[in-house]
């Protein structure tokens, strides 16, 4: 293991050219994230060469380090998966120019993750005819690009899966303008959640902007996540209207809206979501909502996602429980039942008879062998008042299921 290298001119040793031979030459990838990125940078320079197709690695931002950044494009002219991150949480500007420099000249990218980049590194990456895959911060950049070269026909032609990042709702819809993707994925990551839970229409402006861009037929799977969610304020709901542009994506294999606390759903919005996504796999629409603002669907929408959603695997939706169909007989039985459905999550759902709810689940999903309770480990679910009583309820309802698995009990 190199602890430290003697100190020798570093800019000296940036300036040279790569030789025709690797120092590694059997080297295809690198992951560097040291401890000192000053002293092992002369060791980084060993590593790099005509070899090198795939690079994670950590700079830090002093001029020596920038300096290599930005001759990564000639040291590793032949890099297709390229990762680049910083000591602190996002690239610095100095950081993102150089990188930016050198993303200039890679022909072959295929997957590409960092923080920033400039418009014209941007512009070269719409026309890279290998990228697959995209992960960057919804910037002022990225924004920029796609207002003023995003309707190019030819944009991002092969791109299929993109992860964006932001502290806003809205900048990430200003990105989307203009653009005419073919995304088979979509991540966002929010950080941020006061938009959502404001009561604005920037989470319907999102979705409407990517209905408007992306192509219809071809996006299967979505996710948000709110990095930091809680509890809504008392105006703060939003409701089937918010998402209803993303019912254009017909295909939608996986939907997963996580963190967010704030939904509005009744038994006919969920009957409205199941008839546009036939195809859907695993639908996650909620795991806490705030009762007193929210209405919620009841096991009735279990039934008809049952009968108009045959491939769903794993649902996370809170209903309420408390509310049986009637007359429950006419609805479970050999005809409305699941035997692919192994993960179910139904979060701070209301529950006053948890025998009663168990024999339910257990006719409608014979796989099931418990509800999921890992999501109270987290956020807002641990900070939720009244949670003792949750959780009793529902890990009855498991052993409940437990004990139906075991005796093949039928509901009467």
């Amino acid at each position: 293991m190199i602890d430290d290298l003697p100190f020798f001119d570093r800019f000296s040793c940036l300036s040279n050219p790569p030789g025709p031979d690797s120092f590694f030459p059997n080297l295809r990838t690198v992951a560097w994230y040291p401890d000192n990125h000053l002293a092992m940078l002369p060791f980084f320079r060993l590593l790099c060469g005509p070899t090198l197709t795939s690079l994670s690695a950590e700079f830090a931002t002093d001029p020596t380090s920038l300096a290599l950044v930005a001759n990564l494009g000639t040291l590793c002219p032949n890099i297709t998966d390229i990762s680049i991150s910083a000591p602190s949480e996002t690239l610095s500007d100095d950081l993102a120019n150089a990188l930016s420099t050198s993303i200039c000249h890679w022909k072959d990218l295929a997957h590409v993750a960092c923080d920033d980049l400039t418009v014209s590194a941007l512009e070269h990456l719409s026309q890279a005819r290998n990228l697959d895959s995209l992960t960057a911060c919804a910037s002022a950049h990225l924004s920029s690009f796609s207002q003023t070269f995003g309707a190019q026909e030819l944009s991002f032609p092969r791109l299929q899966h993109l992860h964006l990042y932001t502290g806003l709702l809205s900048t990430t819809t200003a990105c989307f303008r203009g653009l005419r993707l073919v995304l088979k994925e979509f991540r966002l990551d929010l950080f941020d959640a006061e938009e959502v839970f404001s009561g604005s229409s920037c989470l319907r402006d999102l979705f409407t902007a990517l209905a408007e861009s992306c192509s219809h037929p071809r996006l299967t799977r979505l996710y948000l996540c709110v990095i930091h969610p809680h509890f809504s304020s008392p105006h703060s709901a939003a409701t089937i209207r918010d998402i209803r542009p993303l019912l254009n994506f017909t295909r939608l294999r996986i939907v997963s809206l996580e963190g967010v606390s704030t939904f509005t759903f009744d038994d006919d919005d969920i009957a409205e979501l199941a008839f546009a996504w036939p195809d859907i796999e695993e639908l996650a629409l909620s795991t806490c909502v705030d009762h007193p603002v929210a209405s919620l669907p009841t096991l009735q929408s279990l039934f008809r996602l049952v009968n108009s959603c045959p491939k769903l695997t794993a649902l996370s939706l809170v209903i309420d429980t408390t509310k049986f169909p009637t007359p429950l007989s006419c609805q479970v039985g050999r005809d409305v039942r699941s035997d692919v459905l192994e993960y179910l999550c139904l979060g701070n759902s209301p529950i006053n008879s948890p025998v009663a709810v168990a024999h339910v689940l257990h006719l409608l999903y014979p796989a099931l062998n418990h509800v999921d309770m890992s999501v109270w480990n987290k956020e807002p679910l641990d900070g939720l008042p009244r949670r003792d009583r949750y959780e009793v309820c529902w890990g009855l309802v498991n052993m409940e299921l437990e004990s139906l698995g075991e005796r093949k009990v039928p509901f009467e």
